[in-house]
């Protein structure tokens, strides 16, 4: 039915597939579960990010809502300007999501970039764990100056295509262990 030709160029793709499920599966191939890299981005909010004061009594700012380049886990605020460190709100969503609460995050300079890592953070909130976001807002009891958001994904998620090869990886982990268990199980009943 199918000749000589179409036969090899059929082996060369199936061959081809093989070996790139091959090299994104290769980093779970491990007894111990598999855990993506972090992933740690930044962005300075743009110009028109403020929406104005944070309350009716006039109060700090709020920014409007902001979408980061990439999925996060993990977001806090860092900033230039020594004075007084401000008061600090932020609040998550996935896309098409709802809101989560605003979260109150603490200035402490412990939580700060590692030295030499970003040069001129002076002040740095707690970061805050959102779970899965796509969408921040902050709000301030004063706007600082050189402020900076700053994003952390730790689940393999920040993108589209890391989603895809997480999710194969996760399940080559999971599939890995269950062999492992398995064998084990096997030489302690023959032991």
């Amino acid at each position: 039915m199918f000749g000589p030709v179409v036969k090899r160029s059929l082996a060369l793709v199936v061959l081809v597939c093989v070996l790139l499920l091959g090299a994104v599966v290769s980093p779970a191939l491990s007894l111990r579960p598999w855990h993506p890299e972090p992933v740690d981005f930044s962005i300075a909010p743009p110009a028109d990010a403020l929406l104005g004061k944070a309350s009716a009594r006039g109060a700090g700012v709020v920014s409007r809502p902001l979408r980061a380049p990439k999925r996060f886990n993990l977001v806090g605020l860092t900033w230039t300007d020594a004075r007084e460190q401000p008061g600090v709100a932020i609040r998550s969503r996935t896309e098409g999501g709802k809101w989560s609460p605003w979260a109150t995050v603490y200035a402490h300079s412990e939580d700060g970039p590692d030295p030499g890592a970003e040069v001129g953070a002076r002040g740095t909130s707690a970061p805050s764990w959102v779970g899965e976001a796509d969408w921040v807002q902050y709000r301030m009891s004063r706007q600082p100056r050189g402020l900076r958001i700053h994003f952390v994904n730790v689940r393999g998620t920040a993108t589209v295509a890391d989603r895809a090869r997480s999710a194969v990886r996760r399940m080559a982990s999971a599939g890995v262990a269950s062999i492992a268990g398995l064998v084990r199980a096997g030489g302690a009943q023959a032991a």
